[in-house]
């Protein structure tokens, strides 16, 4: 799915995209997975694709660029990632603390 929205972005089309195989080949998926992540993200109406002489093409649909924010916003800071920085943020302001207290 980033792979295809990284073509949209690129300015393309459904029309002068690279064909769906090609970018499959890319990351090195097989004819069955490739074949699973199609269906999966046809049924999902995650993508709008064209078929082609040199094979289908697809872009990312709005559905589908809602589930990729979405899985961005799953994998951004979560609480304990969080937590975790403040206890360093803490520790370093002790440090800093400790050292200012000596030095007077």
């Amino acid at each position: 799915m980033r792979a295809l929205k990284s073509e949209k972005d690129g300015g393309k089309t459904r029309l002068n995209c690279g064909p769906l195989s090609a970018i499959a080949a890319e990351l090195g998926l097989s004819e069955a997975e490739f074949q699973k992540a199609f269906r999966f993200l046809a049924e999902k109406q995650a993508i709008v694709a064209a078929n082609r002489p040199d094979g289908k093409a697809a872009l990312p649909s709005e559905q589908g660029e809602a589930m990729l924010a979405a899985k961005k916003r799953d994998s951004s800071w979560t609480m304990d990632r969080r937590l975790v920085l403040y206890g360093i943020i803490v520790a370093l302001l002790s440090v800093v603390l400790a050292a200012r207290c000596q030095v007077r």
